[in-house]
């Protein structure tokens, strides 16, 4: 969400839950960062106590085993709204003993890898070190990557040495847009009842898989999309091959069907409102 609602706005998500009425200094400014990244870590701290709290600013790379599984717990938290059976299979994750060597190789390659970005995006970068905490490389049976509610300034990325720099870059944004994201809704109440979400009556179609899903799951992947070609237009191109994402034309088609998905969704959730409603008129006025 760095490019698509700005980094001051970004800076005011979180400024919003853990310093309400406090100082608007940006976070590219050191001494406002300290203080703000430590108090970001006691607003997470008492919101995910299970996860140890990081109190500096920047990213920790994991390499260690009873650290990962910390977070891990947290990703498998269960939620109405889990729609795929992944979400509840304890074996989406591998980093025992028979992966260490190949995890503490992912997390050098990845920490040196990671070192070469900011200097294309400085203040985006100053914002991924703020918001996001901690990065681990367990193997997944499933993903190539992700982050969760439940360990909000966590991600997750699954064999970083399979992917090109562009890739990577990509995928530390997408990431990067789901946690702010996960921290607006900390804010403000997104949606209005999950039980009603989670119906598959009411699924919509979701930007970057294509697939049906609830509305939470599309709305995250239509900001996610919306943020990797803003990345895209201000940074690393439109022309590169990738494999974390389609290519721009196609990720613009599936935003705008995604778009009228949702907008049929709307219509058949708000049309029985609506006609039970019609015939109410206003005070004083008659219906037409």
């Amino acid at each position: 969400m760095h490019y698509l609602i700005g980094e001051r706005d970004c800076d005011g998500i979180a400024r919003t839950l853990f310093a309400p009425g406090g100082a608007a200094a940006p976070l590219g400014d050191a001494a406002n960062r300290a203080s703000a990244s430590r108090a970001y870590a006691r607003f997470l701290a008492q919101l995910q106590p299970s996860i140890p709290m990081q109190p500096e600013f920047g990213v920790v790379l994991i390499d260690d085993s009873a650290f990962e599984n910390a977070i891990i717990d947290a990703f498998y938290h269960e939620s109405p709204l889990d729609d795929l059976p992944r979400y509840r299979d304890r074996t989406f994750f591998e980093n025992g003993p028979e992966y260490r060597a190949a995890i503490a190789a992912d997390v050098a390659w990845l920490d040196e890898a990671m070192s070469r970005f900011p200097v294309h995006d400085p203040a985006f970068w100053t914002s991924f070190g703020f918001f996001v905490n901690y990065i681990l490389c367990p193997y997944s049976r499933y993903s190539r990557g992700g982050s969760d509610s439940a360990a909000i300034g966590a991600l997750f990325i699954s064999r970083p040495r399979s992917y090109s720099a562009r890739d990577l870059y990509e995928i530390l944004v997408h990431e990067f847009t789901h946690t702010v994201m996960f921290l607006d809704e900390q804010v403000d109440r997104h949606y209005a009842d999950e039980t009603l979400m989670a119906q598959p009556d009411h699924y919509a179609r979701a930007a970057i898989s294509g697939t049906a899903r609830p509305l939470d799951k599309v709305l995250h992947s239509l900001v996610v999309a919306t943020e990797v070609l803003l990345h895209r237009d201000h940074v690393l191109g439109h022309d590169g091959a990738t494999m974390i994402h389609p290519p721009t034309p196609e990720l613009l088609r599936n935003m705008a069907l995604t778009i009228d998905s949702i907008r049929e969704l709307a219509a058949t959730i708000c049309s029985p409102i609506a006609a039970s409603t019609s015939s109410i008129a206003a005070p004083g006025l008659s219906p037409p």
